[in-house]
């Protein structure tokens, strides 16, 4: 029979906030990880969508759409690492990711420059992550969460564009 390799990210679930055209939520998936990417903008969400659709079209052996509406849609894997799915969601990241996912996420990208009225729902929502979740931001988490309450996090890099940190 095929004998599977394993990729990187198999067994992950990576939300990526701020996915744009979803380059590396597709990455990842194709990767095998299960990828939730939530995109503000109409056009770049529809860039997304287009490239999984692409995706699905060329290869209809392997990948498969199981869910489209105007607000979201899904691809699933059909061989390799089966169960892995990317599914792209138009909206506030806040709003458009329920806390059970923010709960199991074990890598989240948030690929966007946050103003600081907007802190205390990122502080709320990042709260949520589970301990051995890594988190990549633009935001310097510890200016986020301020003085007020247990930091939960470690900063585990600071690359030139992001900060990586771990919980």
């Amino acid at each position: 029979g095929d004998k599977v390799t394993l990729g990187p990210a198999h067994r992950q679930l990576a939300l990526e906030l701020g996915m744009g055209r979803g380059r590396l939520a597709m990455q990842l998936f194709l990767n095998g990880a299960t990828v939730i990417g939530v995109e503000l903008a109409s056009e770049r969400y529809g860039l997304a969508v287009s490239a999984m659709e692409r995706l699905a079209h060329r290869r209809p052996d392997r990948f498969d759409i199981t869910k489209r509406s105007a607000q979201s849609m899904r691809i699933n894997r059909k061989c390799g690492w089966k169960g892995s799915i990317c599914e792209v969601r138009l909206g506030s990241f806040m709003d458009a990711v329920p806390i059970k996912e923010v709960e199991a996420a074990t890598l989240v990208f948030v690929q966007v420059c946050l103003p600081p009225p907007v802190w205390p729902r990122v502080k709320a929502f990042l709260s949520q992550t589970s301990p051995g979740c890594r988190l990549l931001t633009f935001e310097n988490l510890r200016q986020v969460w301020g003085n007020i309450g247990h930091f939960p996090f470690a900063e585990l890099g600071r690359p030139v564009l992001s900060c990586s940190w771990g919980q």
